[in-house]
């Protein structure tokens, strides 16, 4: 009984490891290639924050900054009960995502 209950607590322990260092490896993968088109992000940011710049000084004027957004919420408050179940089929997928073989 004592093995298949450190079986257990191995198979989650590693499965939550190996879901962390899949986001870790993703994340890296992604810096890597923001990495490789940094100078054209520097130029594209730049022109951003210029165009930004120009626009609170008032010398360039973008009716879209001057909108608003509204999301209409439709009575939705259901209580705990609601996120625990919601929480629960989410993490649900994802357990099911990483241990699938």
């Amino acid at each position: 009984m004592q093995d298949v209950s450190f079986i257990k607590i191995l198979a989650f322990i590693g499965v939550f490891s190996l879901g962390f260092i899949a986001l870790g490896a993703s994340a890296s993968l992604i810096g890597h290639i923001l990495l490789q088109y940094q100078p054209l992000l520097r130029k594209v940011s730049g022109f951003i924050i210029i165009i930004f710049a120009l626009h609170l000084i008032g010398i360039l004027e973008i009716k879209k900054f001057y909108q608003e957004k509204h999301w209409v919420k439709l009575n939705t408050n259901k209580g705990w009960a609601e996120s625990f179940f919601l929480l629960a089929f989410f993490w649900n997928r994802l357990i099911s995502l990483l241990t699938k073989s």
